[in-house]
């Protein structure tokens, strides 16, 4: 589903390897995905804002202390 999302998005792409290579080694065919110019440059906007909230975040407890 969340492939299935990022396609209709128009954020990845994906292509079917040839059916011959598959059937060569007995075994399916692979879906292979790629990120398209609008994905990374989605990924790299969502990316800006997470790191702006570095200074906000909790840190995590010390383990093994106490």
């Amino acid at each position: 589903p969340a492939l299935a999302r990022l396609e209709r998005d128009g954020l990845a792409k994906s292509s079917w390897e040839d059916p011959a290579a598959a059937r060569d080694e007995k075994r399916p065919p692979r879906r292979y995905y790629r990120v398209t110019a609008q994905g990374a440059r989605t990924l790299n906007t969502e990316l800006t804002k997470y790191r702006a909230l570095a200074p906000i975040r909790t840190p995590s407890p010390a383990r093994g202390r106490g």
